[in-house]
């Protein structure tokens, strides 16, 4: 009976993973951000630097799947650069994504999304720091193909004791 049981199990996990692979697709994005700071408590974080320049870049990442044509689930990780000045402050980003489409029946379409993760920064001076990361977006997407859809966001981003406004621009594939 209870070697009955198990395959059973077996059997209904194997027909969902299926089943939910068949309605979903992999997707792999690429994005390019400016980070403009707003607020950079240079204390908690030890760095002064930052306090001086108010600008980086990142480079996200991110796989996942589209389980339906208004929604995205995925994992990123990033690399972060604030040495835009020779001041030696870089740093790596791993993220979970959520995205949602509403409903629109236009060419551009607008999305929701947010990111929760960890990033840890480090600076010549042997300063680590890691802390928690969330960032919510706004952005407007435009499929370019079956197989290709480029997208804009922005929004706020909170991680190193800091208020950031990214702003990306992003290329996904199927």
């Amino acid at each position: 009976m209870k070697m009955k049981k198990n395959i059973i199990i077996i059997f209904i996990i194997i027909s969902v993973i299926k089943s939910a692979y068949s309605q979903s697709k992999i997707e792999g994005r690429f994005e390019v951000g400016y980070l403009l700071f707003t607020h950079v408590d240079s204390q908690k974080i030890n760095l002064p630097s930052l306090q001086e320049k108010l600008y980086g870049v990142d480079i996200n990442m991110i796989c996942g799947l589209e389980m339906t044509q208004k929604a995205f689930i995925g994992i990123g990780i990033g690399y972060l650069n604030f040495d835009l000045n020779n001041s030696g402050i870089q740093g790596l980003s791993a993220f979970s994504t959520f995205e949602f489409l509403p409903p629109s029946y236009r060419k551009v379409n607008l999305y929701f999304r947010s990111n929760l993760g960890y990033s840890q920064l480090w600076s010549r001076n042997n300063n680590e720091t890691g802390t928690l990361l969330v960032e919510l977006n706004i952005g407007l997407k435009q499929q370019l193909n079956r197989k290709m859809q480029i997208s804009l966001h922005s929004g706020v981003l909170f991680t190193q004791n800091s208020f950031l406004i990214p702003i990306r621009l992003g290329i996904g594939l199927k």
